[in-house]
């Protein structure tokens, strides 16, 4: 009987934590944004944002970008991701990309903190 009891709350937790796995997932995707939009209050938020490249650079495997769509931004993709995103060592000025990351505070300034950057 104790088999079976302890059976069926296993079950229980295993579908409860399911069912919160699946809350957590939706409620981190990221927002997508223009870069307009973007201000202190999203500080800390996972962001998608279309752009053009108006500058990009790199230096010991980071990766610099402005990006730019009517509004700019300064984009920063730092080597453990650029290492994960190979392309992104080729992207140029005036590509058109579709990024994910970070918002963040730099230097006074707000900036996004890539983690993927595809080119479209």
């Amino acid at each position: 009987m104790k088999d079976v009891n302890l059976a069926k709350i296993c079950l229980l937790l295993a579908i409860v934590g399911i069912v919160v796995l699946f809350f957590i997932t939706e409620m981190i995707k990221p927002v997508s944004v223009k870069i307009s939009e973007i201000d202190s209050s999203l500080v800390g938020s996972s962001v998608l944002v279309n752009a053009n490249i108006k500058s990009v650079s790199t230096k010991d495997g980071n990766v610099f970008m402005d990006l730019h769509d009517g509004a700019t931004i300064k984009a920063v993709m730092f080597s453990r991701d650029a290492q994960k995103n190979a392309d992104v060592y080729n992207l140029q000025k005036n590509d058109n990309i579709t990024a994910v990351g970070e918002i963040s505070i730099y230097q006074g300034g707000l900036e996004i903190v890539l983690q993927t950057v595809k080119k479209i």
